[in-house]
């Protein structure tokens, strides 16, 4: 039985993978980033959406934002862009989560947390 370091819904890590990602995306907060792109990835099999690639998915998003991390951390006076980074992609996939968790025909919307009419 394989061990994971990180298990997700989707993504499964084991050590190994783990942190030679952590080595690889060093202006990344990488369970931080896993943890988003797993809610995405999740989100997107609920929609009906293919997962199976997961792992070559998560290193192409991976890559992109750590290039993004790394220009914006050159072109700054900021220690580091792990926090704000990482706070964005969350807010970004409570959003799609929360939109996919809203389609049962309630007619309410959850927005940050608290459950509005439509």
């Amino acid at each position: 039985m394989t061990e994971y370091i990180f298990e997700g819904e989707v993504i499964k890590l084991t050590a190994k993978d783990f942190y030679k990602w952590q080595d690889m995306y060093k202006f990344l907060n990488v369970t931080e980033e896993l943890q988003q792109l797993d809610m995405e990835l999740e989100a997107k099999q609920r929609e009906g959406g293919s997962v199976k690639k997961w792992f070559s998915e998560c290193v192409a998003r991976l890559n992109g934002r750590n290039k993004r991390a790394e220009r914006f951390n050159r072109g700054s006076n900021q220690q580091s862009y792990k926090q704000p980074h990482a706070d964005l992609v969350r807010e970004q996939a409570q959003r799609a989560y929360d939109r996919l968790d809203n389609q049962d025909g309630s007619g309410f919307v959850r927005t940050n947390g608290r459950t509005l009419p439509q």
